[in-house]
Formats: C-alpha cells, structure tokens, sequence
C-alpha cells in the first residue's frame, strides 16, 4: 500500500510540473516612496521632541492638532485605467486606544470626489502606551482611475481629541499593480 501510494504521489508531482498551463500572476512596479520621521526641521505638522519611536522628535495628534504627518502624491495620467497599490509602514502609539485614530488615505478625482480609507491602530490590537508597527496596503481598481489630475492624501487623522497619538518612522509605497499571465 505505502508503495502505491508513494507512485501516485511521484507521478501526481510529475504531471502537475509538466503542465504547460499558465497562470495569472500579480506584478507590481513601484511608482514613488516617500518616508516620513519627524526628525526633518523643516516640517510644518505638529511634533512633539522626545518621543520619537527613532530619533527625538515624533508627529503627534492630540486635542490641539486633529492631522499630522501629511503627505499629497499626484497621479500621472499614464496611470489611467490602472490598479493602483497603497502600502504602509509606520510606527503608532496613543495614550488610550480608540476607534478613529488612524493613519488616513484619501483617494480624491478632480471634480472633488474622495475615496476614503484608514488604516485604524485599534484594528491592529494596540495596546496603551506602546509602540506598534503597522504593515498593510490599499488597493485601488483600475475603474476607479478614469480621469486624470488624481490626488492620493496621507496623515495622521485624529477623530477622538482627548487622547493623545504619536507617528513616527512612515513610509509610504505607490505601486502599479498587473498580472501577467506566467
């Protein structure tokens, strides 16, 4: 039975390595990165010195600064009907954990339409106090790139103003997303 079974293993390997088969595989080519530390003097977001994740200085929200952290991409219209990918990779810590305090995306067309996203630090088990490191991305469909002069917006965005957050240490990947068949 063991030798049955080992044969129709080898040949199920064989046949499925043979196969001339292709397959959609998703590709991606990076169009900008940007990184943001509050360490840059020359920065106008609210900061505050000491309580950098890296370095001294980190970008806060609290009851005096509801956005922070901001950056603006705009997109070539060569882009046009492509699958756009928005990745992060940053650094969050708030006094008390609470829905609404994010890093934001917004995703805004010519004629003022927005589409909004966040990536929320209570969806990734915060914890008061400490530094977390959040890793995720947002897709955008090619429909949804149909018109040129489009704007891809980043920052801290603060939706509960009695708590304090801090960022530090983001950066921002804008990618073109394709498959390929292979």
């Amino acid at each position: 039975m063991k030798t049955f079974i080992a044969i129709l293993f080898v040949y199920s390997f064989l046949f499925a390595s043979c196969s001339d088969e292709t397959m959609e595989v998703e590709k991606s080519t990076e169009i900008s990165q940007a990184t943001l530390n509050a360490e840059d003097s020359t920065s106008l977001d609210p900061k505050i010195k000491g309580q950098g994740h890296t370095g001294n200085f980190a970008y806060r929200i609290d009851s005096a600064n509801q956005y922070s952290a901001g950056f603006s991409q705009n997109l070539e219209d060569s882009l046009l009907g492509s699958s756009i990918r928005v990745c992060v990779n940053f650094w969050a810590k708030a006094t008390d954990v609470k829905k609404g305090d994010c890093l934001a995306l917004s995703f805004c067309k010519k004629n003022g339409e927005c589409t909004w996203n966040s990536f929320d630090i209570l969806n990734y088990h915060a914890k008061p106090n400490e530094w977390i490191n959040i890793v995720d991305s947002v897709t955008f469909a090619e429909n949804q790139f149909n018109d040129s002069n489009n704007l891809i917006k980043i920052f801290a965005f603060h939706a509960n103003k009695n708590t304090i957050v801090d960022f530090d240490d983001i950066t921002i990947k804008i990618k073109k997303i394709y498959t390929v068949l292979e």
